[in-house]
């Protein structure tokens, strides 16, 4: 994935809130909640969420 970002930079993550991942590698986001809250998550590389790459975090 990361070679593949160099040539195209529209699959690049360079944020706080995303981490970029090899196939079946494992990574940690760490988000503080100070209310109940429900939202989405998905993989933003095309075709990715279309084929299921998507999950709720649900913080209550």
């Amino acid at each position: 994935m990361i070679e593949m970002s160099k040539k195209d930079h529209s699959l690049a993550h360079s944020h706080s809130n995303s981490i970029m991942l090899e196939p079946q590698g494992q990574g940690e986001i760490i988000w503080k909640f100070s209310k109940d809250i429900e939202l989405e998550m998905a993989c933003n590389i095309p075709g990715h969420y279309e084929s299921g790459m998507v999950g709720k975090i649900i913080n209550k």
